[in-house]
């Protein structure tokens, strides 16, 4: 499915409109808006927590330093994303940052490989109301407005 941006294949829909189905679920606004985070989040971002995903890594932010500074003596010289084990992912909503939280050796292997990071996102950092703001930004239209359109208002 494509969005009403330029020329595309297929159906068209306005932006929003894959919530709908999600949104049609639900009493009102607020528990549309307390229940469906992650589908929120997958349809903005396509991130989604428990899953695993390849980064590249200026994607990926450092949270403990020294972990990072121990890892530079010890990961090993060579890294495959496609062999290796995944790290351990928090999605920052704000900074669109996947920020390490375990698997430091594995960073600094794919780092000096100039290769992407697997890795899984474990946990997401931000809330309800900075997601609807990044939404209405970056989809120009409200949660309130699709909860409003799944209803037939």
């Amino acid at each position: 499915v494509s969005y009403v941006r330029g020329e595309s294949k297929g159906p068209q829909m306005s932006m929003g409109d894959e919530l709908i189905p999600e949104a049609s679920k639900y009493r009102d606004v607020e528990e549309f808006k307390a229940l469906s985070f992650d589908n929120i989040l997958k349809d903005l971002r396509g991130v989604e927590r428990d899953t695993e995903v390849t980064i590249p890594i200026k994607d990926v932010k450092i949270k403990w330093k020294d972990d990072l500074d121990n890892a530079e003596y010890f990961a090993k010289p060579d890294y495959d994303p496609n062999n290796a084990p995944p790290v351990e992912f928090t999605y920052d909503l704000k900074s669109k940052k996947y920020i390490l939280d375990d698997g430091h050796h594995r960073y600094v292997s794919a780092k000096r490989n100039k290769k992407p990071l697997k890795g899984v996102i474990e946990q997401i950092n931000g809330n309800m109301d900075e997601l609807e703001t990044a939404y209405q930004k970056e989809k120009g239209v409200s949660l309130t407005d699709i909860w409003n359109k799944a209803k037939g208002r």
